[in-house]
Order: C-alpha cells, then sequence, then structure tokens
C-alpha cells in the first residue's frame, strides 16, 4: 500500500474532516471524503477541495481505494463495515478510528477479505476542519494487522505524527488515558468556573482567571517531570486551607462536589511521586471530614 493509491474517509464529522484537511495541506493526493450528510469545508477550501467531497459511498468508490478509513461514531462503525463487506475488499487495508473499539470489530465483518486495523490520534478534536498542525507532534496509536502499518508510519510521518503500535489492552489504557486527561479535565475548568459562577464573578474575566493558570501547569507537565508539577495545599500539607475547601463546599451543600474534591485530594496524596508533606494526616482529614 503507497501514498499513489485512493484514500477513502468515512465519515464528515471532526475527525473524518480534519484528517482528510491534513492530508490536503500536506499535498497528499486524491483523498476521498465520504458521508450521508453535507459536511460544508471553510471558505479556503470549498472551490479547491469541493469535488474530493461525495454523499454516499459507492462501489467505484471502494474499487479504486486501497486503504479507508472508517472515521464514524463508535456504535456506528459496525454498520459501516457491514456495508463495506459487501463491497470487494480484497487486499485493501480497513480501519477504524476509534479509541475504545479494537481491530476486532471490523475483523469479524471483513473476514480475511481486507487487512484491518484502529488508529487513533491522541488528540482533541473540538470542531469540523482543524488545519493541520493540530497533528503535530501527537502519537497516534495503531492496533491491528501489520499490512496496514507501514502506510500509517509514512502517513505520520507526513502529517508530523508519531505511530505507535499497540496491543488492544495498551490501545484501551490510551483511550483511557485520553478521556481523563482531556475530557475530564475539561470538567474540572467546568468546575473551576462554577465556582467562580456562584460568587458573581462572570464574563471574560472568568476565563482570564483559569486560561492562564491551566496553560502554565501544560507548559511545567511538557517540560517535566511530573513530579515536579503538583503545587497547592495537597503539596504543602496544608491541612487548614484543606479544610476550608471542604467548608465552603459544605456550606454550598454541593455533595457531589464535596465527594470529588475530597477524591482527587486523597489520589494526589496516595500518589508516591510527589513530595507530600504530612501525607498520612491528609489522608486521616480527608477520611474525617
Amino acid at each position: 500500500m503507497t501514498m499513489n493509491q485512493t484514500l477513502l474517509i468515512i465519515g464528515p464529522g471532526r475527525l473524518g474532516t480534519s484528517l482528510f484537511r491534513a492530508m490536503r495541506q500536506h499535498g497528499i493526493a486524491g483523498p476521498l471524503l465520504i458521508g450521508k450528510k453535507d459536511a460544508p469545508a471553510p471558505p479556503e477550501m470549498s472551490k479547491r477541495d469541493a469535488r474530493f467531497y461525495r454523499q454516499g459511498l459507492q462501489q467505484a468508490d471502494v474499487d479504486r481505494a486501497g486503504f479507508v478509513f472508517v472515521a464514524v461514531p463508535d456504535d456506528k462503525t459496525g454498520s459501516v463495515a457491514a456495508q463495506l463487506a459487501s463491497f470487494g475488499l480484497s487486499g485493501k487495508a480497513v480501519v477504524h478510528t476509534s479509541g475504545a473499539l479494537s481491530a476486532e470489530v471490523l475483523r469479524r465483518l471483513l473476514s480475511n477479505r481486507a487487512f484491518c486495523g484502529s488508529f487513533h490520534p491522541m488528540q482533541s478534536f473540538n470542531k469540523r476542519w482543524l488545519n493541520a498542525d493540530v497533528w503535530k507532534n501527537i502519537v497516534c496509536s495503531y492496533e491491528g494487522d501489520e499490512q496496514g502499518k507501514a502506510f500509517l508510519a509514512t502517513l505520520c510521518q507526513k502529517l508530523g505524527a508519531k505511530l505507535l503500535v499497540v496491543n488492544e489492552k495498551q490501545k484501551l489504557a490510551l483511550h483511557l488515558a485520553a478521556v481523563v486527561a482531556a475530557n475530564y479535565q475539561t470538567g474540572l475548568l467546568a468546575w473551576a468556573e462554577k465556582i467562580l459562577q456562584r460568587e458573581g464573578l462572570e464574563g471574560e474575566l472568568l476565563k482570564n482567571m483559569i486560561a492562564p493558570l491551566s496553560m502554565q501547569v501544560q507548559n511545567n507537565y511538557e517540560a517535566g517531570p511530573l513530579k515536579d508539577v503538583l503545587s497547592g495545599p495537597v503539596l504543602r500539607g496544608d491541612l487548614q486551607t484543606i479544610e476550608k475547601h471542604l467548608k465552603y463546599l459544605k456550606e454550598k451543600n454541593s455533595s457531589s462536589e464535596i465527594r470529588l474534591y475530597k477524591e482527587m485530594a486523597r489520589f494526589l496524596a496516595e500518589q508516591e511521586i510527589f513530595d507530600v508533606q504530612r501525607r498520612q494526616e491528609i489522608l486521616k482529614l480527608l477520611e474525617r471530614e
């Protein structure tokens, strides 16, 4: 499989459109984006790339394709694979982009007629048609048949990403880690905003208070090591501050926030990598409160 073969991307969602745009921006010839619904491209792309988008999968498209990306929601992957199974797939590679599903979901449906795999970028695609820069320096995992690896390694090299070959368990661990690092981090930002909004702190000032702090943590993490990133009352062993936080949350009658605060504090205090002062006293406080 080479870059000269036609590439199909099935699914004009956030990942599918962003992958398509990155391929076009890096000069990868002729990817075809296919979906059931229209996916209008940004103005700077529409004239040049409209001919590379089509509604509805056709036999001729599959016949010309050497490599197929199934970039649809997890619960749609099986039905798309079943549709592909009705076409001639001998010698072709088909990969899905789900983080949680293994290559087996394709292998069961496509039998021995195609090479199967799972290709998942460790990145947050928060909207359609993201610029190619979103792929730079990220890790993309691959789990599946050997025949798809060389092509994806070349693709990642062109996109400025790194390909990591993993097994099924490692793949699921990667996805779980990605959910914690991206989705749950977003939940913590929402929680931080909620705390401030309850006290009447609103508008742009809200983001100006939280964003620099969050970005600095990310910068510190990138610079590493992780053991030097943590700061705050848990690390310092500041029992009085932790008690004040819990008292404040009790006054707000927010049992869910109290549980979340205590679980996060407990998790941090239990991690031996961090030089937590008065570790056992913190853990006893969290049990008592």
